[in-house]
């Protein structure tokens, strides 16, 4: 079983961050979390991502993975 990786946001306010993935239509996606909210399960490529790593990094989100 394929560990999913989740972030939680604890910014003091809504962040939006871009995703290297695109939806079926060919569009980029986002992650849009405000404080407290638990992300969707990320892919790898996701989760590796310079949006999220920087998010990291900033202390604005933590990482979830092993809590749900």
């Amino acid at each position: 079983m394929s560990l999913k990786n989740r972030v939680k946001s604890i910014a003091k306010m809504q962040g939006c961050y871009n995703l290297p993935t695109k939806d079926g239509k060919g569009r980029r996606q986002s992650l849009i979390l405000a404080r407290g909210d638990v992300s969707r399960p990320l892919t790898q490529e996701e989760f590796q991502s310079q949006e999220i790593q920087k998010g990291l990094k900033a202390r604005d989100l933590l990482d979830w993975t092993n809590k749900v």
